[in-house]
């Protein structure tokens, strides 16, 4: 006898199964995805014990003729794609044949189809991969697929199923993705009959992210919009500066209407917010990706959950830019954004000021006005500061660390020092791509010594330490003589400056890009500045602020936290039990 034989259709079905279908949750995404290319306008999912009991899925689309009823049941029949051509184009959601195959193969399966101008239709049942039942039927127009006992008769894979209510969630997710994709769609959930995702058809993708999200996330998200920029338009939602989350269970990325979780969009979104989030936080965001097909590889996972972009340099650039430049949009600029703070916050100044008026810091002479930050092909364009400073009441200090302000919104805490730290960070910054910080001679210059890995970062990064105001040059192996420091930390230990500073480059990474590593010095430095001013001196906290709203991103400190928070009148009335 052979030891190498050709396996029959069932055990085929059941091999596929394992590569597609790896819980009730991913019965629901392949089905849903065959009514999306189906053309359906409505969806309805239910489903009982988690999906491993029973699934229905029913859809108002085109339906399906007798024949094709029959042959959709046969591995790798697909109404997708004709031709090896077609793979590098795919424009629908499924297109390999495999998913109801697959899926008939390990459950008790019944398919229920008609086409609108058909008189009836036809329902097909199946039991465990074999046919036991063809015959007509007079269901509505689109497509009914039935799912039961799911892996009955792949008992090793049942057991391997989680808890009811981790499957549930997994399968309420998928949906909740699949709303975010399509708001045209409407869609409809029922676990044990009861109803728990509704979401009716929207024009606007604004509403069904606030049907899906919920208002309070909703009102803290930023419209992003790239335009066509190199054929890739990059639109959608993502969270304000200083807030994010512990995972990242709520960013959605969708390429090309499909859902996708891709390592570029991810790294592209995470730079996107490398000043604005605290490390270990993620942003919430909602992302649309739209190009050509052919620019983007559907066929590289079973589950099509991931794609591979023909140039994912090009996507990172276009993402990580539109993102930046949503987080220093003012919140009222765009009218299907929610308000990311107060109306007041629309108004920044003119011009940036001379910032050391602040605080002046122990140097003989007095800095010059910081110049406007030069672009370069790695830095997306800053946003144009509104008009004016913004219209806050002073009303005292609350501890040594923050000032309360009155908004016509409602009430403003400010963290004075990371207000401050923002504003030196972008003082820095400026200086260092402009070549022009500021450095205070030392009276005597101090010897550091530092580990022989530490020593390799210096002298790797020393033209960028000259810029930064730090000159320095080698004294033996693993010492440095630095003769000048940043003349805002003039006066500190060279030692624990540079010390910092060394950390910072290490954490940046050898491979990080130019502006990141700027980045990483930058606040290295700016988190040794003394705080600008009291919260118990209203000229401070004026000072403070009029600096603030002179930079491109004021509402994050450069770790990533707030600098501000806003408690609105809604939500102190909901906290007083009040109605709004």
């Amino acid at each position: 006898m052979n030891r190498v034989q050709i396996l029959n259709d069932v055990v085929a079905n059941q091999v596929a199964a394992g590569e597609v279908i790896e819980r009730p949750a991913s019965v629901v995404k392949e089905l849903v995805e065959n009514s999306l290319d189906a053309g359906a306008g409505a969806i309805r999912v239910d489903f009982s014990r988690a999906g491993a009991a029973w699934i229905r899925v029913a859809d108002d689309g085109c339906g399906m003729t007798r024949d094709d009823a029959l042959l959709c049941l046969e591995r790798h029949a697909t109404s997708k794609i004709r031709h090896a051509a077609d793979l590098a184009a795919v424009r629908s959601f499924g297109f390999r044949g495999e998913a109801l195959p697959s899926i008939a193969s390990v459950s008790r399966f019944r398919l229920a189809t008609r086409q609108p101008s058909s008189v009836e239709g036809v329902e097909i049942q199946i039991d465990g991969g074999k046919i036991t039942a063809v015959r007509a039927c007079g269901e509505p127009a689109g497509t009914v697929i039935e799912v039961r006992s799911l892996f009955f008769n792949v008992p090793a894979r049942r057991k391997f199923l989680r808890a009811e209510t981790t499957e549930a969630v997994h399968i309420f997710q998928w949906m909740q993705t699949f709303s975010l994709a399509h708001p045209r769609v409407g869609f409809r959930v029922f676990r044990e009959g009861k109803e728990i995702l509704s979401t009716p058809s929207a024009a606007d993708p604004a509403v069904r992210v606030r049907e899906v999200l919920g208002d309070s996330i909703f009102r803290t998200l930023n419209w992003v919009d790239s335009g066509s920029d190199g054929g890739i338009r990059v639109h959608g939602f993502v969270g304000r500066a200083g807030e994010g989350r512990g995972d990242r269970s709520l960013q959605f990325v969708f390429v090309n209407g499909r859902p996708v979780r891709d390592a570029t969009v991810q790294r592209a979104l995470a730079e996107g917010f490398h000043r604005a989030l605290p490390a270990g936080r993620h942003p919430i965001a909602v992302l649309f990706l739209e190009m050509d097909p052919g620019e983007v590889d559907c066929n590289v996972h079973p589950a099509k959950r991931e794609v591979r972009f023909h140039q994912p340099l090009v996507v990172r650039d276009v993402v990580t830019s539109a993102v930046a430049n949503a987080l220093r949009v003012v919140p009222s600029a765009s009218p299907v954004v929610p308000k990311m703070l107060p109306a007041s916050f629309a108004f920044l100044p003119e011009e940036p000021r001379d910032l050391v008026e602040m605080a002046p810091p122990p140097v003989v002479q007095k800095a010059a006005p910081i110049p406007a930050v030069p672009q370069d092909d790695d830095s997306p364009a800053e946003a144009e500061p509104p008009s004016r400073s913004p219209d806050f009441q002073y009303r005292g200090p609350f501890g040594s660390r923050y000032a309360l302000l009155e908004s016509p919104g409602g009430l403003v805490i400010l963290d004075v020092r990371a207000a401050s730290e923002r504003v030196w960070f972008e003082t820095l910054l400026r200086g260092i791509r402009d070549g022009g910080v500021e450095a205070q001679q030392l009276l005597f210059p101090q010897v550091v010594e530092v580990a022989a890995r530490d020593a390799d970062w210096i002298a790797r990064n020393e033209p960028l330490l000259v810029r930064s105001g730090i000159r320095l040059e080698p004294f033996g192996a693993k010492s440095w003589k630095v003769e000048s420091l940043p003349a805002i930390v003039a006066g500190q230990s060279a030692a624990d400056v540079l010390a910092d500073i060394v950390q910072a480059l290490r954490d940046a990474g050898g491979g990080a890009r130019h502006r990141m590593i700027e980045d990483a010095l930058a606040r290295a430095v700016c988190s040794r500045v003394a705080v600008a001013g009291s919260p118990g001196r209203e000229e401070d906290v004026r000072r403070v602020l009029g600096a603030l709203f002179a930079c491109a991103l004021p509402y994050a400190c450069p770790k990533g936290r707030p600098t501000l928070i806003e408690i609105g009148h809604g939500e102190m009335e909901r906290k007083f039990g009040r109605s709004v």
